[in-house]
């Protein structure tokens, strides 16, 4: 995705506030300037240049269900932009029941020109905020005095939930960002999303299924070795990275190498599907882009001392224990200290 060219088209925002008496629906847009685009697409848009989860609009009985679905849909197809948010926002406030969502200000952007493998396409944009951060602010008055002011206002990397909707000539297509614990309001309640079932999706959901597996079960269930479990994820990262194509039964076969981790990890994806709604096909494409382990995955924490970052496992470790100290130890083999 390519915003170089993007137009920051129409602004509106109106504030949340758990306390029905305090929300602020608003009518009036924000004054856009030519001078403020970059700004703009700094903050509103920037955020989604590097997300490669797509999600889709769905819903149980059918799209036409789907509240913000319809609504974004009807702003794309000419409705009245500013009721059309309005009516995005009250659709936020009757599923934001759950006390732990914050008060916050709510963004609702039209974008133009946003440009995907050579094409334009238009777009809308929901960002919700919830913190504000401190600011300095200097002015300069009439008479050449110079005026210092704290003021509190708004950062694109402090935007908790946002999702872009772009669309496309096939199906919207919706990234999402969302850094908050509660998953299910943003991506389900409010927007009614599921992930897409395409290869990036696909490669992503896989290492992160193999990963919690081999932490949540293995490792914390099963009392495994934190060597053993890093030694296990990065076989599986080996695996993929180096196969086109993913067969999830070879798999598991390769990396785990033991009929019972192999037979307990396809019990663990189901109830991850189940819990998380995000399906793993049997088989797919396999994207490189979107294998990627987390170094705090490989990192072994021996007590308050000390860490070993393994991005490497084999017969250069060993793991024992001392009996005479009454501690476990890790022995490393090297031929060169770097």
């Amino acid at each position: 995705m390519n915003i170089k060219d993007a137009l920051i088209d129409r602004v509106i925002c109106h504030h949340f506030s758990s306390d029905v008496t305090k929300c602020i629906v608003n009518n009036a847009e924000m004054n856009l300037q030519d001078e403020n685009q970059e700004i703009l697409k700094e903050f509103f848009l920037k955020p989604f240049v590097n997300k490669k989860n797509e999600f889709a609009f769905s819903h149980h009985v059918d799209i036409r269900y789907n509240v913000a679905y319809q609504i974004i849909l009807s702003m794309f197809q000419g409705a009245e932009f500013s009721q059309s948010s309005v009516s995005l926002f009250k659709h936020l406030q009757a599923i934001s029941t759950s006390p732990t969502i914050k008060d916050g200000d709510v963004f609702i952007v039209k974008v133009e020109d946003i440009l995907i493998n050579n094409t334009y396409y238009e777009g809308i944009g929901i960002v919700k905020i919830e913190t504000k951060k401190e600011f300095i602010e200097t002015t300069i008055d009439p008479q050449g005095e110079l005026h210092i002011n704290i003021k509190k206002g708004f950062s694109a990397n402090k935007i908790d939930k946002a999702c872009l909707v772009i669309f496309t000539e096939h199906t919207p297509k919706v990234l999402i960002i969302d850094n908050s614990k509660d998953t299910k309001f943003w991506k389900d309640d409010f927007l009614g999303v599921i992930p897409c079932n395409n290869s990036y999706n696909n490669s992503h959901n896989i290492i992160e299924v193999f990963t919690d597996f081999v932490v949540n079960k293995l490792g914390k269930e099963n009392q495994l070795p934190k060597s053993e479990q890093v030694h296990i994820i990065n076989r599986c990262n080996e695996i993929l990275l180096n196969a086109e194509e993913a067969n999830l039964t070879e798999i598991s076969k390769l990396v785990f190498q033991d009929k019972e981790y192999e037979k307990l990890f396809l019990e663990y994806k189901e109830e991850y599907e189940s819990k998380t709604g995000n399906s793993i096909a049997d088989q797919f494409e396999i994207d490189k882009k979107a294998i990627n382990i987390h170094k705090a995955t490989r990192c072994i924490k021996l007590d308050d001392t000390a860490e070993l970052h393994l991005y490497k496992t084999g017969s250069f470790i060993e793991r024992g224990f001392d009996e005479s100290k009454n501690m476990y130890y890790y022995k490393l083999f090297f031929s060169i200290e770097k």
